[in-house]
Order: structure tokens, then sequence, then C-alpha cells
């Protein structure tokens, strides 16, 4: 079975299913500059310290930086590729406690993982 963007959708799982505690499965995302820019123009914050390298490093940064909207909708699929398709929106990033706490670069990976 497959989702409405082409991905494997999991068993929908019941609510008695789960349990407080339950360790959610790890999941990693690869962040590059390709990425960062189609999410500046989706997002329409075409701030430059996401995707002009030497903006930013004028500005004080090492590289540019990805935006934290961006990171916090990486880090939330966890969540939604754990519970299914249909409950994908009931998951919202402001409701899931979270915390930035480095800047994402591109290059390295993000990862998120819960309990």
């Amino acid at each position: 079975m497959t989702d409405l963007a082409g991905g494997a959708t999991r068993a929908r799982r019941s609510f008695e299913g789960v349990s407080v505690g339950e360790s959610l499965p790890a999941k990693t995302v690869h962040v590059d500059r390709a990425r960062l820019v189609q999410y500046a123009g989706a997002s329409l914050d075409r701030n430059p310290i996401h995707w002009d390298e030497r903006f930013a490093k004028h500005v004080g940064l090492p590289d540019v930086i990805a935006h934290g909207m961006f990171t916090m909708g990486a880090a939330i699929t966890v969540v939604t590729e754990w519970v299914g398709t249909l409950a994908r929106s009931c998951v919202t990033a402001p409701a899931s406690p979270s915390r930035l706490s480095s800047l994402t670069r591109p290059g390295p990976m993000c990862s998120s993982r819960g309990r």
C-alpha cells in the first residue's frame, strides 16, 4: 500500500494498540541545499541565510542553515510515519514538545526519535 505521495504506509494503529513509553522507530532525513531552496520558496521565507552561502558567512554563520520549521517538520515525521497516513492531520509540531538545540546545516543528517 502507498500513500498519496507515493511512499509506503504502515498498518493502521488503534489507540488500544499503543503503550505508554513505547519507543518510536528512528527517522533520518538528509538535508541538502536543494531541499532548503525548495522550502524557502514554498514557505515564502526567502531569507538568504537559508540558501546563500556567501551571505550566511558574511553575517557570521558557518554555512547556510535550515529553516526552523523545516527542521521541526523533518523531526515530526518520526511520529507521522509511526501512526500512519490517516492520523497525519492530527499531529502538529506546536502540539509536540520539542526544542531546536543547534543549527541544522546541509550535509549532516537530521535524526529524530521518540517515545
